[in-house]
C-alpha cells in the first residue's frame, strides 16, 4: 500500500512542475514579443524557453514510463496535454518545425546528452527568473574627503606683464600727464620708490620708452613673465670648453640661446665645469631638458636654482633688477663717478674703500654685508593656526564649519605682538652686554643659591661689582 501511494505522490509532484513549466514558457513567449529581434535580451529569453521546452518534454516522458495512477478513482491529478498552447506558441526560430504521423504526439525535439536519468526537483529549489539588474542610486554622504582628485591641484603661477618703472624727479607730474595725453589708458603708481607705468598695449610701451628716452629720463624696465628668458645649468662639460660651440650644437637642436657664461666659485676663486644658458621661451623650450649629449660628450642640463638674495645691477649698483634692463645713470662702485665701474681708471686695490649705497668704509657696493643690501625673508612653510591636514586639503568639497567650533572657539592663545618680541630680544641683549662687562656676576649669581637672606644675597652682587 505504502508503494502505491509514494507512486502517486510521485506522478502529482510532476504534473505539477510540468504545469509551472508551462506558465514559464508562456512568460518567456511574452517577453520575446516585446523585446526587439536579434538582441541580447530577445536571444537570452529565446534559449530559455527552448531549455523549458525540453525540461518539459522529459518531464512527460517520465509520466508516460509511470503511466495511470494506480489508485483507482483518483482524483488528485491534472489532466495534461502532450502540447500545450505554450509549447504550440513556439517561433520557428526556437523549434523546427518537422512534419509528423496524424495521432503522433507533437514533443520538442531533444538532443541526446537531455536523455539522461531525470531528477525531481521542488519548486522551492528551482532556479529563479532572471530579473534585468538595475543600477542603485547613488547616495549622497556628508564625507568630505569622498570627492579627492587624482592629480595635485595644479600650481597657479602668476602673470606679471610688461611695466616701466620710472624713477621720480621734481614736478614729475608734467611728464605723466603728457604721457596720459599721448597714450590714453595708461596707468601710474607708486612702487618701491619708482612710478610704475602700465601701458595698454606693446607699441604704447615700445612709444613711451622712446619719450623718456628723448627727454633723459632714467627708468628700469620690468620684462613681461612670458619674456623672461629660461635659465639652466649645463653640467658635464669642462670648464674649459668653447661656448660658441655649445651655442650652436644647441641652436642646431632647435633653441634660441640668449646668453651664455660659465659658472665660477668665488670663495675658492675657480672655475666650475658648469655654465649658465639663458634661453629664449620660443618654440618647444622645455625640451631644452631632455638635451643628452654636446658635441658628442654626456650632459646632464638642470633647472637653475636662484640664491634667495637680492640682484644687484653692475650699471647703477641698484637693487632688483639686472643691467641689461637698466636706463638709468651708471655709477662706479670705486669712485663713485658716472661711469661703469669696468671703465675707472683705479687698477689697484683700494685701502679703505667707501660704499656708495651705504656711505660706511671699509667695503665696496657689491659686499653682502652691506646694510643697504635688501634681506630677502624666506617664505616660512608653516602657518600658525593652520593644520597639515587644511594645508593638503586642495580638490577637496569645502563642508560649512561645525557648530561645535563656533560655540566653544579656538582653544590656541593668541600669538604675542611682534614689538614685544622685539622688546625681549632688545632686553637681552643688553643683559648679554651687562654680563660680558661684569663677568663676576655669573660666579655671584652661583653664591647667591647658599645665601640666607636678601640682604646677604645683595652684599655678594655688590661685591662682585666693586671687584670687576
Amino acid at each position: 500500500m505504502e508503494d502505491v501511494l509514494y507512486i502517486c505522490k510521485e506522478i502529482r509532484e510532476t504534473e505539477e512542475l510540468v504545469k509551472m513549466i508551462e506558465k514559464r514558457i508562456a512568460q518567456g513567449l511574452k517577453t520575446t514579443e516585446e523585446l526587439p529581434p536579434g538582441s541580447s535580451e530577445y536571444i537570452s529569453a529565446k534559449a530559455d524557453i527552448v531549455r523549458y521546452q525540453e525540461n518539459r518534454a522529459t518531464h512527460i516522458r517520465f509520466l508516460k514510463r509511470m503511466g495511470k495512477c494506480p489508485i483507482p478513482g483518483c482524483n488528485k491529478h491534472l489532466t495534461l496535454e502532450e502540447e500545450s498552447d505554450a509549447e504550440s506558441g513556439m517561433d520557428e526560430d526556437c523549434t523546427p518545425s518537422v512534419e509528423k504521423p496524424e495521432g503522433a504526439s507533437t514533443l520538442p525535439a531533444t538532443t541526446e546528452k537531455m536523455e539522461i536519468e531525470f531528477q525531481i526537483v521542488p519548486p522551492k529549489k528551482a532556479a529563479r527568473w532572471p530579473r534585468t539588474a538595475v543600477a542603485a542610486t547613488p547616495i549622497s554622504v556628508a564625507n568630505r574627503y569622498g570627492k579627492l582628485e587624482d592629480h595635485p591641484a595644479p600650481r597657479e603661477t602668476k602673470e606679471f606683464p610688461a611695466t616701466i618703472n620710472l624713477k621720480p624727479r621734481e614736478n614729475y607730474s608734467v611728464l605723466l600727464k603728457e604721457i596720459s595725453e599721448k597714450f590714453p589708458g595708461t596707468t601710474n603708481k607708486f612702487l618701491y620708490g619708482y612710478i610704475n607705468i602700465t601701458a595698454t598695449s606693446d607699441e604704447n610701451r615700445q612709444q613711451i620708452i622712446h619719450l623718456l628716452t628723448e627727454k633723459k629720463e632714467e627708468f628700469i624696465l620690468l620684462e613681461a613673465t612670458k619674456d623672461r628668458p629660461l635659465k639652466v645649468v649645463l653640467k658635464g662639460l669642462q670648464s674649459t670648453t668653447d661656448t660658441t660651440a655649445i651655442v650652436e650644437d644647441l641652436r642646431s637642436k632647435g633653441f634660441t640661446i640668449n646668453r651664455i657664461s660659465p659658472m665660477r666659485n668665488y670663495k675658492m676663486r675657480k672655475p666650475l665645469d658648469m655654465f649658465l644658458i639663458e634661453a629664449k621661451k620660443v618654440g618647444n623650450y622645455q625640451n631644452i631638458y631632455n638635451v643628452k649629449e654636446i658635441g658628442y660628450v654626456v650632459v646632464k642640463i638642470e633647472p637653475y636654482r636662484k640664491k634667495n638674495k637680492a640682484t644687484i645691477c653692475f650699471n647703477c649698483s641698484g637693487f632688483h633688477h639686472s643691467a641689461r634692463n637698466c636706463h638709468q645713470k651708471p655709477r662706479c662702485i670705486k669712485c663713485n663717478e658716472e661711469h661703469p665701474t669696468r671703465e675707472c681708471k683705479i687698477i689697484e686695490k683700494i685701502e679703505n674703500p667707501v660704499c656708495i649705497n651705504c656711505g660706511e668704509k671699509g667695503h665696496l657696493a657689491a659686499w653682502r654685508g652691506c646694510k643697504a643690501l635688501p634681506v630677502i625673508r624666506k617664505t616660512s612653510l608653516r602657518q600658525p593656526g593652520k593644520s597639515f591636514a587644511q594645508a593638503t586639503s586642495q580638490g577637496l568639497r569645502k563642508d560649512s564649519p561645525s557648530t561645535t567650533h563656533e560655540k566653544t572657539g579656538s582653544s590656541q592663545e593668541p600669538l604675542p605682538a611682534i614689538s614685544d618680541i622685539k622688546e625681549t630680544l632688545q632686553a637681552l641683549k643688553e643683559l648679554k652686554e651687562f654680563l660680558q662687562e661684569f663677568p663676576t656676576l655669573l660666579e655671584a649669581a652661583k653664591k647667591c643659591k647658599t645665601a640666607r637672606s636678601r640682604e646677604e644675597k645683595l652684599l655678594i652682587v655688590l661685591e662682585a661689582l666693586t671687584d670687576k
